[in-house]
């Protein structure tokens, strides 16, 4: 009498095991976690930038496309050393944001980013000034930059983030490799390994499953080893298939995060809100432009206005939406160029001295106004226009900063008042093209 022989389960057969189904699912929720979109930005453009770069150096810093490359090469091969560095160069007052009160203080400002940074890096940060350098490096207190002569001219602060660097790693005993220069990214980079890893961990549960199957299947007699071959093969063509659909998964969310991050070419635009001709008037409002003018919407009817919320102080999302508002006018016939009424949301930011530098900086045209006034009167209109504004105030190491969150939209108001379109950011400037021609091309009591 012939031994029993036991069989795996009936469900076995025919699907993927538990094991797999977990080491799938694993990969998609570290895919999820990757892929979440980070917090809103603050008021200092660094702290939002070395969340995920090694250096901040803005455009008006002078620095060359090599002397940026040679930066990068330094701060990778010190961190292969053993040495993770991170380096913000400020070259003026603007690029503070709302941090102002940092300005000429490098060693104050360092201690404050390094806080702003701590929840996603913790190890030397240098920032570099016109005035100095200045170093946080939680646990290394007695670590200090020898002082360097005062930097000026194009790119000189950059020259001097780099010895800062060097002088960091001959500090702490860190020997430093000659460094190559880092070409830019592509951004495929960032996907490629969370892909790699989803085929890794999926695949690693099959070659696990297959080798228990494989030793059943010399346990059991011989007349079951094609069964259990059909078994197996069955497992692997399932196994593949769920492979390939987390993998495709996970490459569209990457892709999809990517492109729809802030301040990216490639931001996919979202549709405009459009509203029937007459059916909801603009609340009107009377502040003051830049010029300390007053400026009402009252003021342009008889023709259409964009009426938008920007916080002068802002250097992230707030430029962006301005640049294409002004690239909408400059593709205008001049005759149909629309006024653009920037209504301020950050009372802390509303001398004429922030406007103007932001007319110039952010290079407006002359159809744009901005809207200033007393708190409680710009808190009627964002209130009337449904605009979310908060406020958060910071201090650390001496620096006061006020941290404005707002909603990034814009109004489109027709010649006789109404609403008729209403964008949230990411907007492109066809949108906004093209709704304003179909005001245009609408006669009578629509337009």
């Amino acid at each position: 009498m012939k031994p029993p022989v036991s069989h795996p389960p009936r469900a076995s057969r025919h699907r993927p095991p538990r094991a797999l189904l977990a080491g799938c699912a694993a990969a998609v929720l570290v895919a999820l976690a990757l892929a979440a979109p980070r917090a809103a930005a603050d008021g200092d453009p660094a702290s939002d930038v070395l969340i995920t770069h090694t250096y901040f150096v803005p455009s008006d810093a002078g620095a060359s496309a090599r002397q940026e490359a040679q930066l990068a090469a330094l701060l990778t091969t010190a961190a292969r050393a053993g040495l993770h560095v991170r380096v913000a160069v400020i070259p003026n007052a603007y690029d503070l944001g709302s941090a102002l009160g940092a300005w000429l203080k490098p060693q104050a400002y360092a201690e404050f980013l390094g806080y702003e940074l701590q929840n996603s890096f913790r190890s030397a940060l240098i920032v570099v000034m016109p005035d100095g350098l200045g170093l946080n490096w939680p646990g290394h207190a007695g670590v200090r930059l020898p002082g360097l002569a005062p930097a000026h001219g194009a790119g000189a602060l950059v020259a001097q983030a780099q010895a800062g660097v060097r002088a960091l790693a001959a500090r702490s005993g860190t020997r430093l490799a000659a460094a190559a220069p880092q070409p830019a990214s592509t951004g495929i980079p960032s996907v490629v390994p969370i892909i790699v890893g989803a085929w890794a961990l999926a695949l690693a549960a099959v070659a696990v499953v297959l080798r228990r199957r494989g030793a059943h299947r010399v346990r059991t007699a011989p007349r079951r080893a094609r069964r259990a071959f059909a078994v197996n093969r069955l497992l692997v063509l399932e196994s593949a298939a769920l492979v390939l659909a987390v993998t495709a998964a996970v490459t569209l969310i990457i892709l999809k995060t990517q492109a729809s991050s802030p301040g990216s070419p490639a931001a996919a635009p979202n549709a405009p809100f459009v509203f029937p001709a007459s059916s909801r008037s603009a609340p009107g409002f009377v502040l003051t432009d830049q010029h300390g003018q007053r400026v009402s919407l009252a003021a342009y009817r008889g023709r259409p206005v964009i009426v938008t919320f920007i916080d002068p102080f802002c250097r992230n999302l707030c430029p962006l939406a301005a640049h294409v508002l002004n690239e909408v006018d400059r593709e205008l016939p001049r005759a149909k160029r629309v006024p653009i009424i920037a209504v301020s949301v950050d009372i802390y930011a509303d001398t004429k001295a922030d406007l103007h530098q932001d007319l110039g900086r952010w290079s407006l045209v002359p159809q744009w106004e901005w809207a200033v006034g007393a708190p409680p009167a710009l808190a009627r209109v964002w209130h009337d226009y449904a605009v979310g504004v908060q406020v958060a105030t910071k201090r650390r190491a001496g620096i006061v900063e006020h941290i404005i969150a707002h909603e990034e939209l814009a109004y489109v108001v027709d010649r006789r008042g109404f609403e008729r379109a209403l964008f949230f950011w990411p907007y492109t400037v066809a949108e906004v093209e093209h709704t304003l021609a179909s005001l245009t091309a609408v006669r009578g009591a629509s337009a």
